[in-house]
């Protein structure tokens, strides 16, 4: 034991120690930190699969009773973080997830560069990128950066190590296909790095060791089936497997398809919330020290960026995958200036300008989310009538996309969908069978505020107005109806 405690090298433990601080202060800019008191403004989808993890306490099945299209991996994640009626467990796991990746940036940039304190400062620039990438956290992009990063590290790892390179890669193909698993289970698009490094391994195998390569197959694919068979036995045995396959692969598709901005502009808007990305991509101008990693991380660079910009949906939390793409390339930055004797000074100075802006919004994002509370006019208002007013076997609906209202007045849907846009605009049959729901099952209380444009789809909602089964408590931004008793 003491031998192995002599090996550890204490400086580079006080490197660590100093980025696990580094992520969990900058884990204070998500919404459910225990000292922000912004829960009713977080992000819609956040809302929704907050929602779904409390509704498995009850017994819900998501899918089956809860319509949404994101992978299940998510759902479980919120089923812990939602335990004791409270989302401190859910800011711990999304802490977590920070540090882990804060750790794999660092780790993959001393593997490029060698040198463990510009590797540091490398991980922090490059962390601090995911302040305009995230509104209030929990999103999908989040909890697989660990997972895409994990196998970035392998992955390059062999690669630095070429001699090595089959070694690496047998022993390493098990976690890599668990990583890529357990992103699938996440969202499916968000598999480029393993799709695009499976190749190259392929190629680099298939000439050096086709039992490596067969291997490193086999290895990858029983990683894959370690996450994802448990998650698949789970829908089966709740009889909503079926309904995972459309919402998940289906509805996706049908929803990647969907009209959205032109992919022009879409790039546009994603470089203005992450200009490091054009940096990062200018950079790959410089002569690199390997050239087959270059080749490979550029493919990787591109092909994520289409990923982010192919959907026409400016989301800026699509922009989280792009920052293990950053890594390489600032590496080699720094490679080459050393090389050209420019110095570490410049090398800062340099970084520290491209990083500035994000550096500043990271600390004045986190003092506005915990000094300040924000609000919508008659939110509140809403919510404390609902609450003095409700019964035990009362239920609510919230049309439009506003799942909080069930979250803060701990009152069901009446309807498995509990939110209707923008996957209205996907299938009409979502609006016909929401609308069919609240005259079936007659809610207490109906929350109506449309997020949409569409006169076509609010017209059919009109009938609310002439009901002579609900009365008009609370108009505003939000408009509050009560069955008449």
């Amino acid at each position: 034991m003491k031998e192995i405690i002599s090996k550890i090298d204490k400086k580079e433990m006080i490197l660590i120690l100093i980025l696990i601080i580094f992520a969990i202060i900058i884990s204070f800019q998500l919404f459910f930190n225990p000292f922000s008191y912004n829960f009713s403004v977080i992000d819609k989808d956040s809302q929704n699969y907050i929602y779904i993890g409390e509704s498995m306490h009850n017994g819900q099945i998501p899918y089956k009773d809860i319509f949404d299209h994101k992978g299940p991996f998510l759902y479980l994640i919120n089923y812990v973080g939602t335990f004791f009626n409270s989302t401190i467990i859910l800011w711990i796991i999304e802490t977590f997830f920070i540090v882990i990746s804060t750790i794999f940036v660092y780790k993959i940039s001393k593997k490029i560069i060698g040198s463990k304190k510009i590797s540091v400062l490398i991980s922090i620039l490059i962390m601090t990128t995911i302040s305009n990438c995230i509104y209030s956290g929990n999103c999908v992009e989040e909890y697989a950066l660990p997972f895409i990063l994990i196998s970035l590290y392998l992955y390059i790892k062999s690669y630095m190590d070429n001699e090595n390179l089959v070694k690496i890669i047998k022993k390493s193909s098990l976690i890599i296909g668990m990583c890529c698993g357990a992103t699938l289970m996440l969202r499916i698009n968000m598999v480029v790095l393993w799709l695009v490094y499976s190749i190259s391994i392929f190629i680099e195998l298939i000439r050096k060791d086709r039992k490596a390569l067969l291997s490193y197959i086999i290895n990858f694919i029983i990683g894959n089936l370690i996450v994802i068979v448990p998650f698949c036995i789970y829908l089966i045995i709740n009889e909503a497997f079926v309904d995972f396959i459309y919402q998940y692969i289906i509805f996706n598709f049908k929803y990647v398809a969907a009209e959205g901005t032109s992919i022009k502009e879409s790039f546009e808007y994603f470089f203005t919330v992450s200009p490091v990305m054009i940096f990062s991509l200018l950079l790959y101008l410089l002569k690199f020290n390997n050239n087959k990693l270059k080749i490979i991380n550029f493919i990787f660079m591109i092909m994520s960026l289409i990923i982010v910009i192919t959907p026409g949906r400016n989301y800026t939390h699509y922009a989280l995958i792009l920052i293990p793409t950053y890594i390489f390339p600032i590496c080699n930055l720094y490679n080459y200036m050393s090389r050209k004797k420019i110095g570490v000074l410049f090398f800062v100075i340099i970084a520290f300008i491209i990083f500035i802006n994000d550096l500043s919004y990271t600390i004045i994002k986190i003092i506005n989310i915990n000094s300040k509370t924000y609000s919508v006019e008659n939110y509140d208002e809403i919510v404390d009538y609902i609450n003095k007013e409700k019964k035990d076997d009362d239920q609510i609906m919230a049309i439009g996309n506003w799942s909080n209202f069930y979250l803060l007045t701990d009152i069901n849907s009446c309807s498995k969908y509990i939110y209707q846009f923008p996957i209205g605009y996907i299938d009409n049959k979502i609006i016909i069978n929401t609308i069919n729901d609240i005259k079936i099952k007659n809610p207490r209380f109906i929350i109506k505020r449309f997020n949409t444009e569409d006169e076509n789809i609010e017209k059919k909602f009109e009938f609310l107005e002439n009901s002579n089964k609900y009365k008009k408590i609370c108009e505003g931004v939000y408009v509050l109806y009560e069955k008449i008793n």
